[in-house]
């Protein structure tokens, strides 16, 4: 079967949304623990990179990040990150 790999365009100073969803569309962010865990996660590793996250929201299966982005190119490695 072949993945969905869409076209991915890395941009400096751009703004960006985002949207991810849990695998098999879980719910591992049911619990109130595990969202601020992962929000802090999310917030960390956006600002070690330099990004400036404007607005998320976390619910149990999927989240959304509006954010602006420093060097595009490091949102590949932050996504990795988050994402691996």
């Amino acid at each position: 079967m072949k993945r969905h790999q869409p076209l991915h365009l890395y941009f400096d100073n751009t703004y960006y949304f985002l949207t991810a969803r849990c695998y098999k569309n879980t719910k591992p962010l049911i619990h109130p623990e595990r969202v601020e865990q992962f929000a802090l996660f999310l917030k960390e590793t956006y600002l070690q990179y330099n990004y400036n996250i404007i607005a998320w929201v976390i619910l149990p299966n999927h989240y959304h990040l509006l954010f602006r982005s420093k060097l595009g190119n490091d949102l590949k490695i932050i996504n990795q990150i988050i994402h691996g």
